[in-house]
């Protein structure tokens, strides 16, 4: 095996440009002299390069190789979070991986004859020494019985619905049918475009290419777009990317979900575990856009949150309770996972989370959060795994205050998180008493969007004001979106309740709908009590009972 790698403890120590040069002279043939970083640099060799016994060893080449490495600055970026992804093209090459934060953002290679496995750093330091280091690990074809090289697996064509699958033995690539498709987007019947890779096509690498003009006539359409590969789904709602230039250029985007060997997330790091337990696999979801076969950068930032959804299987769980699953994204400048939540699907196996940025993501077992003031508290189980999926939050760290009146805004909060739905600020500017520095102006933007809240009279929201037990209720009936009921259903189930009579008229319905769906219960003594203010605790209870009535929980 060929190895153009390095120690990772030494990787991170690299801090000279006496190194950098020696680094580049060693693997390109040229020195490398530090520019500005708005310029492009080319480096080419049309020979095989020897390795050393210092560290690094040779890039190797069958026939040829180039590598084309552009800086270009991100505006309002800053270089030291971003992060960027690799684009590798070429016949023979496989693989598209990152497992730590780099600051290029264009950086291509092309193979012949070579097999390219795993890409382990790119590393490009713009206010540091180093401008660029490049670490690929290369396998050497296995020879034969005859002493030769083994052939390269022939790629296959699968034609589906949306386009053709070209495979490899680790690849998979959609490239859609832009009539077929374009078809069903004039289509009144069909409310979303999916692009799917079928599940026995898929490989350790998925790509979708859609030309960019299709996804925008989708858009125009006011139809989302669920790309899908290997048990993940992605979905692009309307707006989420300006497609207009990439339309007119002629542009493909690419959709790239990737399996990552879980040893490249830097196992040895004490850190990269951090509490949490990850469980099935590891994948890098990345957006890519291409003109003319060039890679053109990755789109990383998008108008509208993205919804990702992972799968998991009994298996994966390890014996780890549904209820205790979380998305989790790997933070590549801390080493460490993020407790992203989500909301779990147990009767189709998997966990989706809004997302407004890319990188690698796995499920992992979500540690158990407590609170000192709820020892003993008779919503003591569900506040922990409600603080545990992440959509409740303590008062601090250490208090949950669960006998404090809920607001308005807390429950709009608590609603807005357990449906996933994405923060819309601008939705809640219509308020006057709603700032978009508030903490809870997303939130309730969301809330009145989707149509589970709405202001008074006098402009206002009244954020800091308690919700009612009916109130709560009747956000709930609207958020299942229940069915309606006959009078006569509405008081059959009300007539568990003692004080039934001093439920308000426009509340009746939705009370009813959600008693039928056992999602609102009486207190103890047997009454509902719909104009007490509820409690934090209630509230979280209500939720959890609606997320059990529609088999997310």
């Amino acid at each position: 095996m060929s190895k153009l790698a390095k120690n990772k403890a030494l990787t991170g120590n690299i801090s000279l440009v006496v190194l950098l040069a020696f680094l580049f002279t060693m693997t390109f043939g040229i020195a490398f002299v530090p520019q500005d970083a708005y310029a492009a640099y080319t480096y080419k060799t049309d020979q095989t390069i020897p390795g050393n016994d210092k560290g690094f060893k040779g890039t190797y080449t069958t026939t040829s190789e180039k590598v084309t490495v552009k800086l270009d600055p991100l505006s309002g970026v800053d270089f030291a979070v971003a992060d960027i992804y690799l684009s590798i093209s070429g016949t023979g090459s496989i693989g598209k991986m990152v497992y730590q934060g780099v600051y290029s953002n264009v950086y291509t290679w092309e193979y012949a004859g070579q097999m390219v496995y795993d890409q382990v750093y790119l590393l490009v330091y713009i206010n540091g020494a180093v401008y660029g280091s490049i670490f690929l690990d290369v396998r050497d074809p296995v020879p034969d019985s005859g002493g030769g090289s083994a052939p390269t697996t022939p790629a296959t064509t699968t034609n589906t619905e949306t386009g053709a699958v070209t495979s490899t033995n680790t690849s998979s690539t959609l490239n859609v049918n832009t009539a077929s498709v374009e078809a069903d987007i004039a289509k009144s019947g069909v409310t979303e475009i999916k692009l799917a890779i079928p599940q026995d096509l898929a490989k350790a690498e998925n790509t979708v290419a859609v030309p960019a003009a299709t996804l925008q006539k989708a858009f125009e359409a006011d139809k989302p777009v669920v790309v899908a590969a290997a048990g993940v789904e992605l979905k692009l709602p309307v707006g989420a990317m300006d497609l207009k230039t990439m339309a007119q250029d002629g542009a493909t985007v690419s959709i790239v979900i990737t399996k990552v060997d879980p040893s490249k997330v830097d196992p040895s790091n004490s850190e990269a575990s951090n509490t949490y337990n990850v469980l099935g696999n590891i994948f890098s979801i990345e957006i890519q856009v291409t003109k003319d076969g060039q890679s053109k950068g990755a789109i990383e930032s998008f108008s509208q949150q993205l919804m990702l959804t992972l799968p998991y299987s009994g298996v994966d769980l390890k014996g780890v309770a549904e209820d205790r699953l979380s998305m989790s994204r790997y933070n590549t400048v801390t080493r460490r996972w993020d407790n992203l939540g989500g909301t779990i699907d147990k009767k189709n196996k998997v966990v989706t989370v809004p997302r407004s940025s890319l990188s690698m993501y796995a499920l992992a077992e979500r540690p158990l959060k407590s609170f000192a003031d709820i020892t003993g508290h008779w919503a003591k189980a569900d506040i922990e795994l409600m603080a545990g999926r992440g959509i409740v939050n303590g008062m601090s760290a250490t208090t949950f205050a669960p006998d404090n009146m809920i607001t308005r805004a807390e429950f709009a909060t608590l609603v807005v998180r357990s449906l996933n739905l994405a923060d819309d600020k601008q939705s809640a500017g219509r308020f006057k008493d709603v700032s978009a520095s508030d903490w809870f102006a997303g939130m309730v933007g969301a809330a009145v969007k989707a149509g589970l809240v709405s202001g008074y009279e006098d402009g206002s929201f009244r954020p800091g004001s308690f919700i009612t037990r009916e109130e709560m209720a009747a956000v709930i009936a609207k958020a299942m979106a229940l069915d309606s009921l006959t009078e006569q259903q509405i008081t059959g189930q009300l007539s568990v309740f003692k004080d039934a009579g001093s439920i308000s008229l426009w509340a009746r319905a939705a009370v009813a709908g959600a008693v039928k769906q056992g999602v609102v219960r009486g207190r103890t003594d047997g009454t509902f009590d719909p104009k007490a203010n509820a409690t934090r605790a209630e509230g979280v209870i209500m939720l959890k009972h609606m997320l059990q009535s529609t088999g997310k929980l």
